[in-house]
């Protein structure tokens, strides 16, 4: 992947204190990094709980890409109301900034507000794996 020719970067953040072993961590967020602004975006589900994972990432990003990254919270961040919803809200908001511009990451994320919630989520990763499993995308 050639990093240095992208305009942005979507990158799922896990607070697993390990990189060698799978399944560790209790919590998902996302960094949305807009290299031309300079700037990452932490959307984090649970407000601030993966700050100090997401400010790292955003250290060693900058350093191997030898540029400055700011690293600022989401305004507007869907947020969990449970204790389970992380990922299905990471993965919503990863999809709803996926289909904006790079350039209109820029405060206050209103591409944000298009994300369609951990419900709608579930619902729509379960679609996909009834029809990855050779059903329909309807529920059968």
């Amino acid at each position: 992947m050639q990093v240095h020719a992208a305009s942005g970067l979507l990158l799922a953040v896990n607070d697993s204190p390990s990189l060698e072993s799978a399944g560790g961590g209790t919590h998902w967020s996302l960094l949305a990094v807009a290299l031309d602004q300079g700037s990452a975006w932490h959307v984090d589900s649970l407000g601030g709980a993966n700050r100090r994972v997401a400010q790292a990432l955003t250290r060693k990003l900058a350093a191997g890409l030898d540029r400055h990254l700011a690293l600022r919270p989401a305004p507007a961040a869907p947020q969990q109301t449970n204790g389970y919803d992380c990922g299905a809200c990471t993965v919503s908001a990863a999809q709803a900034l996926w289909r904006c511009p790079v350039a209109d990451w820029r405060p206050p994320l209103r591409c944000l507000q298009r994300a369609a919630g951990a419900q709608a989520m579930r619902r729509e990763v379960a679609a996909w794996v009834r029809l990855a499993a050779g059903g329909t995308l309807e529920k059968e």
